[in-house]
Parts: structure tokens; C-alpha cells; sequence
């Protein structure tokens, strides 16, 4: 007798044009989908608000139906409040065993609507309030988290793709946690390295959590002693005045030949630059658990990252790369100096990133454990 098909809805932004991927809470819903679509056992939804499509869309995509929800583009509710009703009539329509959510207001959603429910928490959204500077920011920002915090206590089961989550939320009592880390899809693992000496990469889009501007300062220092180095930076610039001030600091000190904004770049780009990279840096004040480093070690490439966070959580320090202290600019540029200077060292730090990456990130794996957690919290509500 065959196993019990279950129906699940998973929550949270998709790409409309999977070759451009922007975020990584949309990489993670991709990645995420794709693994759980190949297992039999599995009918799997996606549900996806977004601004990327003027009308609501459905995308049957082989055994995988995305339903594009389109944000209106006049509103006088914010997105994050209207998306709870829109996920919920879909959700009426769908009736599925379960709901798994990247957002709070997917899980708020499935739980007004009496329905199993996961949340994986991808951001801490009480650190993000220091880096808000208008009141309408910070009002965003507290929305935020007063939805988080709610979708939380309502949520069968959480999920956690750092420790750093769990300790971030301490002080909530009665939460049910799973630790499982990001997926990465197979197309990083399978990078042929084609490295370009002294190539430094970063990918991710850009805010004030990122830190490009400290980053560009590090780079300068690594300039200054290693005149062949080249910084290039994948991924929109979201702040206007992070990008104004970049752009100034680049042209004040004569860097436009060695560091290069590339702007938003396809999957297959971004993977042709992981390739031709010598290390990946991150110089971020804020972070949960960066993509860009799993997909680094996937690739086999040694990384050099702040403290961010959850970084310390992800990388290890001295085997897979090397982590500094937030805001070290100086610490930074030794670290980078060091591996690109030392063939044998960045090798070994990218072959021993890649095991530990066979070992979490591959998204059948991570799908078989977020299944597992679906079978306990179904297997709870049966009683």
C-alpha cells in the first residue's frame, strides 16, 4: 500500500523568473521547493504574495503549482497586514494537511484558519530597529516585530535555521524548536572552480545590515598592500545613500578599476563569479545565517565574514575561513590578505567547507528534515 499523499502549502516569496532570485528569504522558499517536490509522499503548494505580478498568477512548474498572490499596488493597509486575508482565502481554497510558512503572516494565516502550522523564523527582526532612521522605518520595523512575535506562540512548531534564533528568543517560553539549516540548491555544489587570483566576492542585497561601506573600506586596505586585488560586489543596492556613499568613497580614492558594483545578476552569473573567486567576504553588523557563505562552502571556496549574528554559528573559524570582530576593518584585511597570498590555505579551506556543506545544506536533506517535522507536528493534532 502506497504512504498517505500529505498536501502542504508553503508560504513565502518565490521568484517569478526563477533565474533571478532576489533575497534570500526567496531563495530559501525556491531551494526549499525544490527538494520537497521530489518526494513522492508530498503535494506541495506554494503560496507566494508579491509586487512582481500585476495579477494573481498559477504556475504549474512539473509537480510543484506556485499561486503568484499580486499586491495591489494602492493600498491604504500595509502589505505585511493585507497578506494574512489573502493567504488565508487561499488557503480556504487549497484546504491542505499543513502549512509551512517563511513569514508571520503566513503562519498567522494557517493558524486563524485551524490548520497544522510551521514557522521558520529567517531574521531577527528585533536587531533590524537599530538600523531603522525614519519614524515610517521604524514603525515597519516594529510591525514587524510585534507580527513575529505573535506568528510565534501561534505556530505549531518552529523552525530555526541558526542557534542564534533560538537564543535571540529565549525569553519565549513554550516554543517547540527544530534547528535546520538553509537549503542550497545543487547547482553550487557543482561548480567547477575557475579561480581568477585575487577575485574577492560578495553577493546579497544590500542594506544597512550588510555594511558595504566598511566592506569597501577593508577592500581599500587589502588594496594598499596587494595592488592585484578586486573586489566585486553581486547584488542590488537597496539604501539610496549607502549607494551614494560607496559610489563617493570608490571615486574619492581611485578604486573604479578594482571594485566593481555589478548590480542584480542571474543565477547562472552569480554562479560563473563563485567559480572565478579566490574568497567570498561578508562585512555585515547583522546577520541570521548568510547565504552567500553556504553557497561559499558548497562551491569549496574559503570565506573571511564579521561576527555577525549567526555567523559564528555557520562557519568555522580557521577551518572553513576566517571570522573577525564586527566593524574590524583592519582584522578583515589581514584575514583576506593572508588567503590570498597562500594558495595551499585557501584550498584546504574550501575543501573543508564543501564537507561540511555535504553534510547540511543539500536540499533533499534539509527537505527530509523539514519533513519530519511536518509528520510530528500532523502526528501531534491527531492526538
Amino acid at each position: 500500500m502506497a504512504a498517505p499523499v500529505t498536501k502542504v502549502a508553503l508560504v513565502g516569496p518565490y521568484p517569478v523568473e526563477t533565474d533571478k532570485i532576489a533575497g534570500g528569504v526567496a531563495a530559501v522558499t525556491f531551494y526549499l521547493a525544490q527538494g520537497l517536490v521530489q518526494d513522492p509522499e508530498i503535494e506541495l503548494h506554494v503560496i507566494s504574495p508579491t509586487k512582481l505580478v500585476d495579477e494573481d498568477r498559477t504556475v504549474v512548474e512539473g509537480n510543484l503549482t506556485v499561486h503568484h498572490l499580486a499586491h495591489r499596488r494602492k493600498r491604504l493597509v500595509p502589505n505585511l497586514v493585507r497578506d494574512i486575508g489573502r493567504i488565508r482565502g487561499a488557503l480556504r481554497e487549497l484546504k491542505p494537511d499543513l502549512v509551512h510558512s517563511q513569514t508571520p503572516g503566513g503562519a498567522i494565516a494557517g493558524a486563524r484558519e485551524g490548520l497544522p502550522t510551521v514557522l521558520t523564523i529567517h531574521g531577527i527582526n528585533e536587531q533590524e530597529l537599530q538600523f531603522a532612521r525614519t519614524y515610517s522605518q521604524k514603525l515597519a520595523v516594529l510591525t514587524r516585530i510585534a507580527l513575529g512575535r505573535y506568528a510565534l506562540r501561534q505556530a505549531d512548531r518552529c523552525i530555526a535555521i541558526s542557534p542564534y534564533v533560538i537564543e535571540c528568543y529565549r525569553g519565549l517560553r513554550g516554543i517547540q524548536w527544530h534547528h535546520i539549516h538553509n537549503p542550497i540548491e545543487d547547482r553550487f555544489y557543482e561548480i567547477e572552480s575557475r579561480e581568477v587570483r585575487n577575485k574577492m566576492l560578495f553577493a546579497g542585497m544590500v542594506d544597512e545590515r550588510k555594511n558595504l561601506p566598511g566592506l569597501i573600506r577593508a577592500f581599500h586596505r587589502i588594496h594598499r598592500s596587494n595592488d592585484a586585488a578586486e573586489l566585486f560586489v553581486s547584488g542590488k543596492i537597496r539604501v539610496p545613500s549607502i549607494e551614494a556613499e560607496v559610489t563617493r568613497y570608490i571615486a574619492e580614492h581611485g578604486l573604479q578599476d578594482c571594485v566593481h558594483l555589478l548590480g542584480f545578476v542571474s543565477q547562472e552569473e552569480l554562479g560563473r563569479h563563485f567559480a572565478e573567486a579566490s574568497l567570498l567576504c561578508v562585512f555585515s553588523n547583522e546577520e541570521t545565517s548568510p547565504m552567500i557563505i553556504a553557497q561559499a562552502m558548497c562551491a569549496g571556496k574559503a570565506c573571511v565574514s564579521t561576527a555577525a549574528g549567526g555567523v559564528p554559528h555557520l562557519m568555522i573559524d580557521g577551518e572553513t575561513g576566517y571570522v573577525v570582530a564586527k566593524g574590524d576593518e583592519a582584522a578583515f584585511a589581514d584575514r583576506a590578505l593572508a588567503l590570498l597570498q597562500d594558495d595551499e590555505l585557501r584550498a584546504r579551506m574550501g575543501k573543508r567547507g564543501h564537507e561540511v556543506a555535504e553534510e547540511f545544506f543539500r536540499a533533499t536533506a534539509v527537505a527530509a528534515k523539514t519533513k519530519a517535522v511536518y509528520l510530528q507536528t500532523l502526528a501531534d493534532r491527531r492526538g
